[in-house]
C-alpha cells in the first residue's frame, strides 16, 4: 500500500510533494507540530510511514517560518522611530541631505541630549544647555517620545556615516 492515501484509503500521488500548495494547505490546517502517532490527517490526507515523517518536518519547519516572521514583525518602538525619522523629513525638512551638513556629531549630541532628559524622568538638568542647535529647536516631551526622537536622530545620524563612507569609498 501506497503511503499517500486520502482518507478512503485510496493512493495519492507523489505530486503530493510537488505540489507547491501542499504546504500552505498543511499551513492553513495546522502550524502546531504532530505528535508520534503512527498517521496524520491533514485537510483531508491521511499521511503514514516515511510520508508522515517528512510531513512532521515540514511541520516543524513551517512553525519555525512563522516564528521568524513573527519575529522580523518591528516592534511598536522600531514603528514610531522610523515614523518619527520619515516625519523629521517630511515635515520639517531635515533630509539626507541636510543632514549631510552636520558632520561634527551634532545629531548624535542632540539624541544623547535627548536620551539623557528621558532617562532624569524631569529632574533638572544640562540637556538643553548642551543642546547643540538653537534652543527653540529643543522639544522634548513625555519620556517615551522624547527617546523615540532620540532613536530617530541616531538613525540618522547613522545614516549620514553611511553616506559618507560610501563616498569615501567612490574617491
Amino acid at each position: 500500500m501506497s503511503d499517500y492515501t486520502d482518507n478512503d484509503g485510496n493512493p495519492i500521488s507523489q505530486r503530493f510533494f510537488t505540489d507547491p500548495e501542499w504546504p500552505k494547505r498543511i499551513y492553513d490546517a495546522t502550524v502546531r507540530s504532530f505528535d508520534d502517532s503512527d498517521a496524520l490527517e491533514v485537510v483531508g490526507w491521511r499521511v503514514e510511514g516515511e510520508a508522515w515523517r517528512y510531513a512532521n518536518e515540514i511541520a516543524a519547519m513551517l512553525n519555525e517560518a512563522v516564528r521568524l516572521r513573527r519575529d522580523a514583525e518591528p516592534t511598536a518602538a522600531a514603528r514610531d522611530v522610523l515614523a518619527e525619522r520619515q516625519r523629521q523629513i517630511e515635515a520639517e525638512g531635515w533630509t539626507p541631505e541636510h543632514d549631510d551638513e552636520h558632520s561634527s556629531g551634532e545629531m548624535a549630541a542632540a539624541a544623547g541630549c535627548y536620551a539623557f532628559h528621558a532617562a532624569l524622568g524631569g529632574w533638572p538638568d544640562l540637556s538643553p544647555y548642551l543642546w547643540p542647535w538653537d534652543k527653540a529647536w529643543w522639544k522634548p516631551t513625555t519620556p517615551r517620545r522624547t527617546l523615540v526622537k532620540a532613536g530617530a536622530l541616531i538613525l540618522a545620524e547613522i545614516e549620514r556615516l553611511d553616506r559618507a563612507a560610501e563616498r569615501e569609498g567612490e574617491d
